[in-house]
């Protein structure tokens, strides 16, 4: 199963709130390309996906930095 969306402007706090909403599902693909998430909301999707079974994340054309490429992938532990 996989949600795409892309172009939204979901920003960093709608990134968040998604992710925490995605434990329980059956969503293994997620694309928020194009919303305008940061380097913020890029660390704390990854953190609320604890839990949840999402395979593929397309982050493509936000304003993630290198900081926040980095806590984005720290922050996937514990994720499936």
């Amino acid at each position: 199963h996989s949600v795409n969306l892309s172009d939204n402007e979901v920003g960093d706090d709608g990134a968040r709130d998604f992710a925490a909403n995605l434990k329980g599902t059956q969503v293994h693909s997620v694309s928020l390309a194009w919303n305008q998430i940061g380097d913020d909301g890029a660390r704390d999707f990854a953190v609320n996906l604890k839990g949840a079974q999402v395979h593929l994340v397309n982050l493509s054309g936000n304003q993630i930095g290198d900081d926040g490429a980095r806590d984005f992938a720290a922050n996937l532990n514990g994720t499936q």
